[in-house]
């Protein structure tokens, strides 16, 4: 069923598109309104909320390309409730366009509370000429869950230790397992896990490719019948940076790579906006080289640092593409 409504849509634009999305020639497909959400993991959850996806029809009559937003584009607006509860809201929507067949590929996704026991999930799709389409899914809350969270910090208190910057990870055994990444930048570090049934966990800092040298090595934590947070942990580590500029202009480069390694270990991410980046990683020797995976040939001065963390954050490594 699925496949054949992708074949209507994609012959639907192909008709609506020869014929200027309305009038014209070519008439359109029959009218018909539709909506897919589709299959979850599980239909059996403890999570507070479920994470919902799905395709919906593009308006035989309203549609137009290209230009504005999925709902402008399609003309189409879906919903979510659950029927249950009473919560309900409007779905996130994407399309696709091609100068071969207009739109296509008409997406939505939608994140639904859930209350205990069994909860009945309409997602409605309605364009702007009355069409509508609805379908259902019965998902079943089966107990309680809460969240954990903290935060991974260099010692000093100065810098997270986020996972794209770091490598470092942090696991979670107990009734249920799972591995959160902390965040990077703002975030400083911040890491949270939810879905989680009662029980007692053991959260542990994992370093990834380097060697961190975490207080505490490992926590247990109870959860009982609330959010637990401040689950936190430290380790000795510094921060080397710079940024990476055209030798001519002087302005930032963006399209690099950055790569620090220490014998076999390496830790690699890109550059930002303006050409920076930065890593917090415990003291050592490392060397720090930037690449273009889109350039094999381009070159760098210097093309690589030599670069030693002891005690104290290096800033102003910095390269030059030429």
């Amino acid at each position: 069923m699925r496949a054949w409504r992708a074949l209507w849509s994609v012959g639907l634009s192909l008709a609506q598109l020869s014929c200027g999305g309305s009038g014209g020639s070519v008439p359109p497909p029959p009218p018909s309104g539709w909506v897919v959400i589709d299959a979850p993991a599980s239909t059996d959850t403890v999570c507070n909320e479920l994470g919902l996806s799905g395709q919906a029809f593009i308006s035989p009559t309203d549609w137009h390309c290209c230009g504005g937003s999925a709902v402008e584009m399609t003309a189409v607006t879906v919903t979510w409730r659950n029927e249950t509860s009473g919560a309900a809201g409007t779905a996130s929507q994407s399309v696709k366009t091609s100068p071969f067949v207009g739109l296509y590929g008409h997406t939505w996704s939608a994140t639904v509370p859930l209350v205990p026991g069994t909860n009945r999930i309409a997602v409605t799709a309605t364009d702007t000429a009355g069409l509508t389409g609805t379908a259902r899914l019965d998902i079943r809350k089966t107990g309680p869950s809460f969240a954990l969270s903290g935060r991974v910090l260099s010692d000093s208190g100065l810098w997270g230790l986020g996972y794209a910057e770091s490598g470092v990870s942090v696991a979670l055994a107990g009734p249920t397992s799972a591995t959160a990444l902390p965040l990077s930048g703002a975030a400083r570090g911040d890491y949270a896990l939810s879905c989680l049934p009662p029980g007692r966990y053991a959260v542990t800092p994992l370093s990834g490719p380097f060697g961190f040298a975490f207080q505490p090595a490992s926590r247990t934590v109870d959860i009982v019948s609330a959010d637990v947070g401040g689950v936190d942990f430290q380790a000795p580590a510094h921060r080397l940076a710079g940024r990476v500029s055209w030798a001519v202009s002087g302005l930032p480069s963006t399209a690099e790579w950055i790569t620090v390694g220490a014998g076999a270990a390496a830790l690699v991410r890109a550059v930002d906006a303006l050409g920076a980046y930065g890593f917090v990683l415990p003291d050592g020797a490392y060397t720090v080289t930037p690449s273009d995976p889109l350039c094999l040939g381009c070159s760098y001065t210097p093309s690589q640092r030599d670069v030693q963390l002891q005690g104290a954050d290096q800033a102003g490594l910095d390269f030059l593409r030429q």
